[in-house]
């Protein structure tokens, strides 16, 4: 695990391109500030680009442009003022505050605005692919997730956690979950996990084409002593031949910013998210989820003051 995650720490810094911190806009002046999510077309970056929308409308004097990213990644480039607006995981979050699993240092400059939607983890197959359980991907090509994404550092995390060691028990494929699905359905992977919100596309084709069907996870082990993941559920229905509701894995996306950014920018942003909810889940089902129901849902970093400011005047926090 130790050696996957050094690989994939050391791709972190070739996405680098220097921003500040945004302030408030001048009259006059238009701030331009960037969020970053996922995968171009996944959920995350649906969601962005619905966040975007939303602020270039509803807070004036702000221009904002959705970034393809990767949620351990996004993280450090939060950290070093290279974005604004950043999408990661709970877990991930719960580790750069720690400076542990794939973080070598600690981030304690990450502040966290909002919890947004929950990511279920898919383990999928072809129906006749012969594998019926986690045991049977020994000696296996898996679909993991692309190097300093979200995915690849919580299937890795969790594939250890159900005793099997990529690279070791199974050939890690580091592929994105667009590629995931292309090579479940040509055949050049014999599973693949999709880690991204409800319904996606990428299943929803894939299905179309070729039938499959979800893999069950070993809950009571993948779950021991990990807080920031819990139980959740794919429903029956929701993709072509996945009858049943498949329990499995599941974390919080949150949006987070850097402590320095400014706290009224944070607060007009905060605001407009969250009462402009709606709009955000134009873009994907799963921006409707950004709510203040969900708000401190998996958040274990804390609050920036602006996002704070609001969620007390809602009576969140």
């Amino acid at each position: 695990m130790k050696r996957v995650l050094w690989k994939i720490s050391t791709l972190f810094a070739i996405f680098a391109l220097p921003l500040s911190v945004a302030h408030a806009a001048d009259p006059g002046k238009t701030n331009y500030v960037s969020i970053i999510g996922g995968s171009s077309g996944g959920s995350w970056y649906l969601v962005a680009a619905g966040q975007a929308n939303v602020i270039k409308k509803h807070v004036p004097g702000v221009d904002a442009t959705a970034q393809p990213g990767g949620g351990a990644e996004n993280i450090i480039r939060v950290a070093k003022k290279e974005v604004v607006f950043g999408m990661t995981m709970s877990d991930n979050a719960f580790f750069a505050d720690k400076g542990a699993r794939e973080y070598r240092k600690k981030y304690p400059e990450i502040r966290a605005i909002m919890g947004g939607h929950d990511n279920p983890m898919k383990l999928i197959v072809r129906t006749d692919s012969g594998i019926n359980s986690v045991a049977d991907l020994k000696g296996k090509k898996v679909g993991m997730g692309y190097p300093g994404s979200a995915q690849a550092i919580t299937t890795a995390d969790l594939m250890e956690s159900m005793g099997l060691r990529p690279d070791q028990d199974f050939k890690a494929q580091w592929l994105t979950p667009k590629e995931v699905a292309e090579a479940l359905q040509d055949g050049t992977i014999d599973a693949g996990f999709i880690y991204i919100a409800d319904p996606t596309g990428l299943i929803i084709e894939l299905a179309s084409r070729t039938p499959i069907k979800f893999i069950p996870l070993d809950l009571g082990k993948a779950l021991a002593g990990k807080p920031y993941w819990y139980k959740t559920k794919v429903p029956g229905g929701t993709y072509k031949g996945i009858d049943e509701d498949y329990v499995t894995q599941g974390a919080n996306v949150i949006l987070i910013t850097h402590k320095d950014t400014d706290p009224e920018l944070v607060y007009q942003v905060t605001k407009a998210l969250f009462e402009h909810v709606d709009e955000v889940g134009e873009t994907h089902p799963a921006g409707k989820e950004w709510n203040l129901q969900n708000a401190t849902r998996g958040v274990t970093i804390p609050f920036h003051p602006g996002a704070e400011r609001y969620l007390k005047e809602k009576g969140v926090r």
